[in-house]
């Protein structure tokens, strides 16, 4: 019986008409996204940059509208890890215009980093209405980032209702990076209700979660909070300790923006002598870059 069927299944196949020629794939396009790809996961934004910055020139050449998405993503996640929110935001924002004009859907992840880039430029506005579409969105990683970004919002305007619902949309995940995203957010609730000693609970162990991720950036952004608790116990050793390595993590990405904050923070509240001399030679050292 299972050879009559295996020949029956032959037969049919062989009676088909041939299908289509197969969709030839661009091999140097490929292996510029693949590259620009492995470069953001070792932290080399400028060069991921760069190299989604070619595969975008390639992808329009191809006139491929999911190639042209993974390029501008890229390229704008890679912007945003140079501190460089305008040119991402403008680069997200143009391509997705470009790809509404095709008549081609939006990939999630292109609106996450136009979402990113108008949050850290303080365009909270243009970032909720970017991020509200996605609270429905089937991908329950991609609404989970949506929400975790909306906290971060909610965070900066310092409104606790805002925050505790955007915690609760992320709930109890499995994965690390969601779980060091829940940490955050509740480090800020922590912060918002007073609890210092919660705050920095909960922010360490959000720096723990994103160092097994190799989340460079939010290892900063715990630290950051860190320095924000211990100012508010009233700590400024602490929290200049807090930002000065928050800091220098900054520096190291090529985040220079963000760095030079970051030891001007740490600058203006210690005392400590060889603290300052330590922030003087880093400054020093970045604006010689």
């Amino acid at each position: 019986m299972r050879t009559l069927l295996v020949l029956l299944l032959l037969a049919a196949c062989s009676s088909r008409s041939p299908g289509p020629a197969p969709v030839q794939p661009d091999e140097t396009l490929n292996q510029q996204l693949r590259i620009g790809r492995l470069a953001l996961e070792a932290g080399r934004n400028a060069e991921a940059a760069r190299l989604f910055d070619r595969a975008l020139v390639r992808a329009r050449e191809r006139d491929s509208a999911t190639e042209i998405a993974d390029a501008a993503t890229g390229s704008s996640v890679a912007l945003l890890g140079q501190g460089r929110a305008a040119e991402a935001g403008q680069q997200a924002a143009r391509v997705a215009a470009e790809l509404r004009r095709r008549g081609t859907p939006v990939p999630p992840d292109l609106i996450l980093a136009e979402a990113v880039a108008r949050f850290r430029l303080g365009e909270f506005d243009a970032a909720t209405a970017l991020l509200t579409p996605l609270r429905a969105s089937p991908d329950q990683d991609v609404m989970r980032r949506a929400s975790f970004i909306e906290g971060l919002i909610a965070g900066a305007r310092r409104d606790p209702v805002a925050l505790a619902q955007a915690r609760g949309r992320i709930g109890t995940p499995e994965g690390r990076s969601f779980q060091a995203d829940a940490a955050e957010l509740a480090a800020m609730a922590a912060l918002l209700n007073r609890d210092e000693s919660t705050a920095f609970a909960e922010a360490e162990r959000a720096a723990g979660l994103r160092r097994d991720t190799l989340d460079y950036r939010g290892i900063s952004r715990a630290l950051e909070l860190s320095a924000d608790a211990a100012r508010q116990s009233g700590l400024p050793e602490r929290e200049a300790d807090f930002a000065l390595r928050a800091a220098l993590g900054a520096s190291s990405r090529g985040d220079k923006a963000e760095a030079r904050r970051l030891m001007l923070r740490a600058r203006s509240v210690t005392t400590d002598p060889r603290m300052r001399d330590t922030i003087t030679r880093e400054l020093a050292a970045l604006d010689a870059r």
